[in-house]
């Protein structure tokens, strides 16, 4: 994958999720606030403050999580699945801030 095929697959992961998110807020599911710098996408759990950083990483052609629980990097796992919903799923790693119903993964 060259790097501007990569760029442009990391600007709509972080958009895509960062949309579905932004929903989950809109239906009252999670109380979260996304906000976007660049490649870097920060979610904030607004009930405990939790937060979660999702970036791309061109020169290793990954996308990197931060979390509470630890750091994520995920390489070409993540660029080969086309499916918004499923990229989005499996991308964020399960997390103490979501409801209890919700909590092994958000769907979005």
């Amino acid at each position: 994958m060259s790097e501007s095929e990569f760029l442009a697959l990391a600007e709509a992961t972080l958009t895509q999720i960062a949309t579905a998110l932004d929903r989950l807020n809109d239906e009252d599911v999670l109380d979260v606030e996304c906000s976007r710098s660049g490649n870097v996408l920060e979610i904030e759990f607004i009930d405990n403050g939790t937060k979660i950083i999702v970036n791309s990483q061109a020169p290793m052609r990954e996308m990197w999580v931060a979390a509470r629980s630890g750091g994520f990097h995920y390489k070409r796992a993540w660029a080969m699945n086309g499916s918004t919903r499923a990229t989005a799923r499996n991308c964020l790693p399960p997390c103490p801030a979501w409801p209890a119903s919700r909590r092994a993964r958000p769907s979005c």
